[in-house]
């Protein structure tokens, strides 16, 4: 065997079986959860375990890259508004994923691309099974939080008191900084908004100039519908009903 004879036993994950095995491993913490991606735009199975975990009242602390927060505030910041909490550190590139039961060490972030697209592996190591190199993990995950920094969002979770890194004026103009620079409010959703947020995290949220302007520049790009939807997070029918009204 690979790992010789050793008592401790982490198991082998392919690629095409990861996503299901992070799914498993959220939904079976009874005590804690913490994830540690650099990048995170979860699918919606995903999204749907994390909440079922939170709604159980397990807490549940997602670790993120620093330098990629802004732009993943609109998966983030829902997450942070039910009670989960959200922390960002500079550098960070493991993907480490934990619970009290067991862990998951992988190539993969928490992307629906990486999940759908990307050849990863990893390796699952239960407390049951392999109780020393369970503990090495806990450590290291445990370093990482404690090195992290809170986050909070405009109009949003209270539970952080790390301000946001102000917006540099001379970089506005890229597309990147307009998406990071879009703020989410918090507001009282009809049920239809809800599950509308649930895959298009600004749905039915006001437009602002800068989201005009994107859209009627990605457009002229040839960028469908679609695509744009993607990037600032509403639904595909609400762009194209923008894009009528911009571009005629």
């Amino acid at each position: 065997m690979f790992f010789g004879r050793s008592s401790e036993n982490p198991t082998f994950i392919p690629h095409d079986q990861i996503s299901t095995a992070v799914q498993d491993l959220i939904k079976e913490a009874d005590r804690e959860l913490i994830l540690v991606t650099p990048y995170f735009k979860p699918w919606n199975h995903l999204q749907t375990a994390i909440r079922t975990r939170l709604k159980a009242r397990i807490p549940v602390t997602l670790i993120i890259r620093a330098d990629e927060i802004q732009k993943t505030a609109p998966y983030l910041q829902p997450f942070a508004d039910e009670g989960a909490r959200v922390l960002s550190l500079d550098r960070l590139h493991a993907k480490l994923y934990m619970s009290e039961k067991q862990a998951v060490l992988t190539s993969m972030n928490l992307l629906e691309t990486s999940a759908l697209n990307s050849w990863e592996c990893a390796l699952r190591i239960k407390e049951s099974d392999s109780p020393g190199l369970f503990e090495k993990f806990v450590e290291q995950v445990r370093a990482i939080r404690e090195h992290s920094s809170a986050v909070s969002f405009p109009g949003g979770s209270t539970r952080a008191s790390e301000p946001e890194a102000p917006q540099a004026a001379s970089s506005r103009g890229k597309q990147t900084d307009l998406i990071q620079h879009f703020g989410i409010k918090k507001t009282d959703l009809k049920p239809e908004m809800i599950e509308a947020r649930r895959t298009h995290p600004r749905a039915y949220e006001p437009w602002t100039d800068e989201e005009e302007a994107m859209v009627a520049e990605l457009a002229r790009r040839k960028l469908n519908s679609d695509g744009i939807a993607k990037i600032l997070g509403r639904q595909p029918s609400a762009i194209e009903r923008k894009m009528k009204e911009l571009l005629g």
